[in-house]
């Protein structure tokens, strides 16, 4: 008896997350798909203007925050959730929690595909999500249906 109560449990939260999911209408979807194509967007064109003999990299961001993150992606590989700062000349034990880029390196390595490509794709399924998710906040306030 006691060992089926998680199975209902996590029944009952697949089914509550089933039910919000079927809720959401769907233009909702169609403008969350579009949000995510167009985040996707400038990595498709740098990828298809690559001129000849060159390698596009996956950086289409003007942030010089960016080759930060990119170094973390990489460098989680070798040394698990935290790293050390290393665009620094005191030497430091790894320190810094880098949990999004440590799996984002994983699903990179579990892919055979380079942590940048996954980074911009796993940001247009945060693109779509943000959508559904503002949605459901504006209609929990506006009381819409």
């Amino acid at each position: 008896m006691c060992s089926s109560v998680p199975v209902i449990f996590s029944r009952l939260r697949f089914a509550v997350l089933t039910r919000f999911l079927l809720c959401i209408p769907i233009t909702v979807w169609v403008v969350g798909v579009l949000a995510a194509i167009l985040h996707l967007a400038p990595l498709w064109r740098a990828q298809l203007q690559t001129p000849p003999g060159w390698t596009f990299t996956g950086n289409v961001s003007g942030s010089p925050d960016y080759m930060q993150y990119r170094v973390w992606m990489r460098q989680t590989q070798e040394t698990g959730i935290l790293v050390a700062n290393k665009f620094t000349n005191e030497p430091n034990q790894p320190h810094l929690l880098t949990l999004l880029y440590y799996f984002i390196g994983k699903v990179s390595y579990w892919l055979n595909t380079t942590p940048e490509l996954v980074y911009a794709y796993s940001g247009s399924l945060f693109a779509l999500a943000l959508v559904v998710i503002l949605f459901s906040t504006i209609r929990h306030f506006l009381k819409l249906s």
